[in-house]
């Protein structure tokens, strides 16, 4: 009875999906082209590289943008589930799978979101510097670790884009809420930033003048040399001390999922649906964001994911602890006739969570996306 009580449940999501996207996408549309199109060599084209997809869809929407358009043409490729588009979508997972979280040099540019209703962020300079020796210390904003975040890139050759250092986390609360960032460095090793920050005083708000001076060796110290500084591991709640903080053999700066060792029996269908779902839903949108995923959803481990998946008891203590607003996710898997769906539903603030549902079936022996579909936005 649950289980019929379930579909049930998810047929009516599925129709509310239908109705929130049909009105947006034109019947010729190109998400419509990519989804009946039998091209395989094109589908794999679109699917495996964002720069690929948004040469297609320079023009974002809500909706229409790349990496739901990389989706698309996954979930196409199952759908049509021949032997060549089949080995497609193995090229495509194994081809995302590598990189760890925390690379060494980390562009410029545009950060994608993880979730298909929000807009992508163009990362740009906040404040800049160059050191006596020439290196360029810069200033970012970002949400990307859950919080309203003040980030520090160095460069030797700012001209290049692809050659910043990888943003690191500032030790600070509420960066969002610092203007006219300026910083200077004393001694090559205390940065200070001098900033105006709104001050109230009864009825009456002003700016005010403050100053903040840092270490930079605090800032960049990596204690476990496992990629991610010791400040970040304190925010997503890994061991400074431990390369492996949960032991599963990988380093916490190339676990896509560092709090959360999956057993060794882990080998079943709600596990391998789960995987592939994900891995359509995050995996393709080359996000570096961080996941919070509450204690309702099944654990597994994601690869291709660039971002931190951090499993929590409580998503709402760490709001609470950390002052922020990340990226929560939740999921369950249903099962109806030789198929599944997996409901994904994310949470970053009232009138901000979204739902998706990716549908599945098994095809020799393994399962495959085979539709990716949007629900409304609450």
């Amino acid at each position: 009875m649950k289980t019929i009580v379930n579909l049930r449940a998810y047929s009516v999501l599925f129709m509310l999906a239908l109705v929130v996207t049909l009105p947006v996408i034109a019947a010729d549309d190109l998400f419509q082209q990519v989804a009946a199109s039998t091209d395989v060599s094109w589908l794999e084209k679109v699917a495996i590289s964002l720069d690929e997809a948004r040469k297609l869809a320079p023009n974002p929407s809500l909706i229409n943008n790349a990496r739901n358009l990389r989706i698309t043409a996954f979930a196409r490729l199952g759908e049509l589930s021949t032997e060549e588009s089949l080995a497609a979508i193995e090229r495509i997972e194994a081809g995302a799978d590598d990189g760890p979280s925390t690379p060494t040099t980390l562009p410029l540019g545009t950060w994608t979101h993880p979730c298909w209703h929000y807009g992508d962020m163009e990362l740009k300079p906040e404040a800049a510097m160059t050191t006596p020796d020439g290196v360029t210390l810069v200033i970012l904003r970002s949400g990307s670790l859950g919080c309203a975040d003040l980030f520090l890139i160095t460069d030797l050759t700012p001209n290049d884009p692809a050659s910043w250092m990888r943003p690191v986390l500032l030790p600070i609360d509420n960066g969002w809420g610092m203007q006219q960032l300026t910083p200077s460095l004393k001694d090559q090793e205390i940065l200070t930033l001098s900033f105006l920050r709104e001050k109230t005083v009864g009825e009456e708000t002003t700016l005010e003048k403050q100053q903040l001076a840092l270490k930079l060796s605090e800032i960049t110290r990596d204690g476990d040399k496992d990629g991610w500084t010791d400040i970040e591991e304190a925010r997503l709640g890994l061991d400074p001390t431990k390369a492996d903080t949960d032991g599963d053999g990988i380093s916490d700066g190339r676990d896509s999922c560092p709090n959360f060792a999956p057993p060794k029996d882990d080998h079943n269908n709600q596990t391998e649906i789960l995987q592939r779902a994900l891995f359509a839903a995050f995996g393709l949108t080359d996000s570096n964001y961080l996941l919070l995923i509450g204690p309702k959803s099944h654990k597994v481990q994601l690869k291709g994911y660039r971002g931190p998946i951090i499993y929590v008891a409580d998503p709402h203590a760490w709001l609470k602890k950390e002052n922020g607003r990340p990226v929560t996710v939740n999921w369950e898997v249903a099962w109806y006739g030789d198929g599944a769906v997996v409901s994904i539903h994310d949470f970053e603030g009232p009138e901000a969570a979204g739902s998706q549902y990716i549908f599945l079936k098994r095809v020799n022996n393994r399962w495959v996306v085979t539709l990716h579909a949007f629900g409304p936005i609450a």
